[in-house]
C-alpha cells in the first residue's frame, strides 16, 4: 500500500481544509543538573513534551471564503476539539497563539491559513476543589446529636428524685421508644448487617429503662446510635438499591413521627409536684427522641446513593417537611439553631447531587419485549449502562419476569 492510500482528508471540528505542509515537535522534557567537581551531568525526567503541529492549510475554489470563515469560526472556539491531520490521524488538540491568513490578487480564489495546535486531555483533567455536601450532613448532624445529649442529659436530671411510680411510669415510656425503633426498622432487617446493628444496639437497651435513667446520655445515645450505624454501613447502598434506595430515610422519618409515646397530662385537676415533673420528663424525653429520629434522617438521606433526580428531590422535600415542622414547635433556640444548620445541609446536599442524576421518564411498551432489548435500545452500546438500566427497569416497576417487559414503565432518561 502507497504512502499515499493512507492520507486522511484534514479538517477541525469537522471543518476541512487542504494541507501544504505542517511541522511536528516532540520529545522529552529534561532539566539538566550539573554538579560540582563532577563530569557530566544529572538528568531529571519531567515528562514528555507537548506535542504540538504547526499546520499549513489552504482553502481554494469559489466557496473559500465562506469556508475559509467557518475554519477560524472553528480555531476560535474554545475547548478541546478533533484535528484530523492527514499524517497523524485524529488527534484531540487545541488551537493556541495567533491564527494568521495570507490571500493574493495574483492566485485568486485560495486562501492559506497558518495555525498551531497542541495536543490536549479530552477533558479538563485540572484537580477542581468541590465541596464534600454529604460530609457537611454529618458533620451537622454529629454537632446536633452532641448538643442534643447535653441538652438532654441536664433536663433528665430530675428523674433520679422522683418517687417510684413516677420512676417506673419513664422506665416503661423508654421501653416503648425503643420498641418504637426496633418496628420502624423491622423491614429493613432483611439484610443480615442491619438485623446485627439493631439486635445489638437496641435488643439489649430493651427492659433496662430503669438503670438507663441514671445515663440519659447512654439513654438518648442508643437512639441516635441506630441511625448512625445505619449510615455507616458499607453495604447501604447495595442493601437498598434502585426505587429502594429511600427506605432507610423513610423509616427514621416513620419513628420520628411515631416516636412511641405522646406528651402525658397529669391525671386530675391538681396535679402534685411529682405528676407535674413527670409531665415535664415525658415532653423532655419525646422531643429529644423526635429530633434524634429527624437528624438521623437527614444524616441517612446524605449517606443514601439516589438512582435519580426524583428520588432524591423527594427526599429533599420529606426531610426538610419534617425538620421545618420541628422547627416550627419548638421554643428553644437551641433546638433551632442546631436543627436550622442541619436543614441547610442536607437540602444543600440532596439539591447538589440531583443536579447530577438522570430524570425518570414515562414510556408504553406495547409488546412484551426482554427489559435487556429494551435497555439496549436506549442505552446504545455502553454495556454497564445497559446492565443497571435493565435491573432499574425490573425493580421499579416491579416486573414479575425481564423476558416479559411490557405496558407503561418508568425508565432512567439515558
Amino acid at each position: 500500500m502507497a504512502w499515499r492510500d493512507n492520507l486522511r482528508p484534514a479538517s477541525f471540528r469537522g471543518v476541512p481544509f487542504h494541507v501544504v505542509s505542517d511541522d511536528h515537535t516532540t520529545g522529552r522534557r529534561l532539566v539538566e543538573h550539573v554538579h560540582p567537581e563532577t563530569d557530566g551531568l544529572t538528568p531529571e525526567d519531567l515528562g514528555r513534551q507537548v506535542r504540538r503541529w504547526r499546520v499549513q492549510a489552504f482553502l481554494v475554489g469559489a466557496d473559500y471564503m465562506a469556508e475559509r470563515d467557518a475554519l477560524l469560526a472553528a480555531l476560535e472556539e474554545p475547548g478541546a476539539a478533533t484535528l484530523v491531520h492527514p499524517y497523524y490521524g485524529d488527534r484531540i488538540v487545541r488551537a493556541t497563539g495567533e491564527v494568521s491568513t495570507r490571500t493574493s490578487s495574483r492566485q485568486g480564489g485560495v486562501c492559506e491559513v497558518s495555525f498551531v495546535c497542541v495536543e490536549t486531555a479530552e477533558k479538563d483533567v485540572r484537580p477542581v476543589a468541590t465541596a464534600d455536601t454529604q460530609a457537611a450532613v454529618a458533620t451537622a448532624a454529629d454537632a446536633a446529636e452532641t448538643d442534643a445529649l447535653t441538652a438532654f442529659q441536664e433536663a433528665f436530671e430530675a428523674a433520679s428524685s422522683q418517687p417510684q411510680f413516677a420512676i417506673d411510669t419513664l422506665a416503661g415510656d423508654i421501653d416503648a421508644v425503643f420498641n418504637a425503633v426496633r418496628v420502624v426498622t423491622m423491614p429493613l432487617q432483611v439484610v443480615r448487617s442491619v438485623a446485627d446493628l439493631v439486635t445489638g444496639t437496641i435488643g439489649s437497651a430493651v427492659g433496662l429503662g430503669l438503670s438507663l435513667m441514671a445515663m440519659p446520655d447512654q439513654l438518648l445515645g442508643t437512639v441516635q446510635g441506630v441511625w448512625r450505624g445505619l449510615a455507616g454501613l458499607g453495604d447501604l447502598g447495595a442493601s437498598w438499591s434502585g426505587p429502594d434506595a429511600t427506605r432507610p430515610v423513610l423509616a427514621a422519618l416513620a419513628a420520628a413521627r411515631s416516636p412511641g409515646l405522646s406528651v402525658a397530662t397529669p391525671a386530675t385537676g391538681w396535679p402534685t409536684a411529682s405528676e407535674a415533673t413527670l409531665a415535664d420528663l415525658r415532653t423532655v424525653l419525646r422531643d429529644a427522641v423526635t429530633e434524634a429520629h429527624i437528624v438521623g434522617a437527614a444524616r441517612l438521606a446524605a449517606a443514601v446513593d439516589y438512582p435519580s433526580a426524583g428520588e432524591a428531590e423527594a427526599v429533599r422535600r420529606a426531610v426538610s417537611e419534617a425538620l421545618d415542622a420541628v422547627m416550627l414547635e419548638t421554643s428553644d433556640p437551641a433546638v433551632y439553631a442546631r436543627l436550622a444548620a442541619v436543614h441547610a445541609a442536607v437540602v444543600r446536599d440532596l439539591t447538589v447531587r440531583a443536579g447530577r442524576l438522570p430524570r425518570l421518564r414515562t414510556v408504553t411498551v406495547d409488546a412484551p419485549a426482554p427489559a435487556l432489548a429494551l435497555a439496549h435500545g436506549w442505552w446504545g452500546d455502553d454495556l454497564d449502562a445497559v446492565l443497571d438500566g435493565a435491573a432499574d427497569i425490573v425493580d421499579r416497576n416491579r416486573i414479575r419476569h425481564p423476558l416479559f417487559t411490557d405496558g407503561t414503565l418508568e425508565v432512567l432518561d439515558p
